[in-house]
């Protein structure tokens, strides 16, 4: 098989793009990008996202987040108080670490 001159460069021109990009955001919103969490910005912080790949709890909270829940009660210890912004919805989060509180 012969490769033409032009394959070759298009071929290196390839080669040498890089596969990342950067998008410039501002203070605040990289601030929040990093920090957020179920009650500021509506969605699992990157943290929380992060801890339940690690557990293997991730396709379970997605489809049934009490049972992940359940899970990292039987099983994580601390991990909990970490993860309690699990739960969608203010109260619902006050709830859940007002009874892992009281069990401490």
């Amino acid at each position: 098989m012969r490769v033409t001159p032009i394959a070759l460069v298009a071929l290196l021109a390839l080669a040498c793009a890089t596969p990342v990009g950067v998008t410039r955001v501002d203070d605040q919103t990289a601030h929040r990008a990093l920090t957020g969490n179920v009650l500021s910005e509506g969605e699992l912080s990157t943290f929380s996202k992060t801890q339940l790949l690690r557990l293997g709890l991730w396709e379970t909270y997605e489809d049934a987040p009490d049972a992940a829940l359940d899970a990292l009660r039987a099983g994580s210890g601390g991990a909990l108080r970490k993860l309690a912004a699990l739960r969608a919805g203010g109260e619902e989060v006050r709830r859940i670490l007002r009874l892992h509180l009281e069990a401490d």
